[in-house]
C-alpha cells in the first residue's frame, strides 16, 4: 500500500483509453455467459411483489415503535474531536481518528 506499491504516484497505463465497440460486445457476451452458467447469482432475477413489500419496511405502528425503542437503547459514544454523540458503529466508521475535525499530519497528538 502507499509508497510500497509500484504504481504509487503513477498514472494507470490504460487511463483515458476506451474500448472499441467490438471489445464491448465481447465483454458483454462473456458476462452474459458467465452469469448464465452460475446459478448462485441473483442477477436478472425479478423479486416477487410479496418480497418487495417485505423490503419496503415496516407498515404497522408497532413495528415503527419497536425500531425506535431499539435505536434508543444502542450504546452511544462522544467523539473527542467534534463532540458528536453517536452510536458505536457510526463512531467507528466516521469519528475518532477518522473525524473530519481531527488534526491531520505527523505532528498530530491525541
Amino acid at each position: 500500500m502507499g509508497e510500497n506499491n509500484p504504481m504509487f504516484g503513477k498514472v494507470a497505463p490504460n487511463r483515458g483509453i476506451t474500448h472499441t465497440a467490438e471489445t464491448r460486445e465481447k465483454l458483454s457476451k462473456a458476462n452474459l455467459e458467465h452469469f448464465a452458467n452460475h446459478p448462485g447469482t441473483r442477477l436478472g432475477v425479478k423479486a416477487s411483489e410479496e418480497t418487495k413489500e417485505k423490503q419496503r419496511g415496516p407498515k404497522t405502528e408497532q413495528a415503527k415503535l419497536n425500531m425506535s425503542i431499539a435505536a434508543k437503547q444502542k450504546p452511544r459514544l462522544t467523539c473527542i474531536h467534534c463532540s458528536a454523540c453517536i452510536t458505536t458503529s457510526n463512531h467507528t466508521r466516521y469519528h475518532g481518528d477518522k473525524c473530519k475535525k481531527a488534526p491531520k499530519g505527523f505532528d498530530a497528538v491525541d
